[in-house]
């Protein structure tokens, strides 16, 4: 049996590891409006030519969409990110392979959501909004 972590916990991890309380009044809000898995059934050849070759049969879909916003007395900001990414499991696969593809899939869309999230994070936050300066 293949256990699939949900998608759901990227972002979560993303701001327990992220965020931190530093005090005062300003205040950070993650709002995630899209943390999902797909799995895709892929169409494969028929006949006889099916019967020999070896194809995809299904595809795995992750996509995160969400939104930091901050704000202070000073005003507000927010970065969104959005993240999509697939990977394709083949015919005949074992649990243990899908498992692995699966868990290799999870661990690229979480570094592809802390990369564009820290990066929009930078272009839009102010130097205030960072711990420590």
């Amino acid at each position: 049996m293949v256990n699939f972590r949900p998608v759901t916990e990227i972002p979560r991890s993303w701001a327990a590891s992220r965020l931190a309380p530093q005090g005062g009044t300003a205040r950070l809000t993650l709002f995630v409006s899209e943390a999902s898995l797909t799995a895709v059934p892929l169409e494969r050849t028929g006949g006889f030519s099916g019967l020999i070759t070896f194809e995809d049969a299904e595809r795995f879909e992750a996509r995160i969409v969400a939104t930091l916003t901050f704000q202070d007395a000073e005003g507000s900001a927010s970065a969104s990110a959005e993240v999509r990414l697939s990977a394709s499991v083949p015919e005949h696969t074992s649990n243990a392979r899908r498992q692995a593809i699966y868990e290799d899939l999870m661990a690229r869309t979480e570094a592809a959501f802390d990369a564009e999230l820290t990066r929009q994070v930078r272009t839009h936050f102010p130097y205030r909004a960072f711990a420590g300066g």
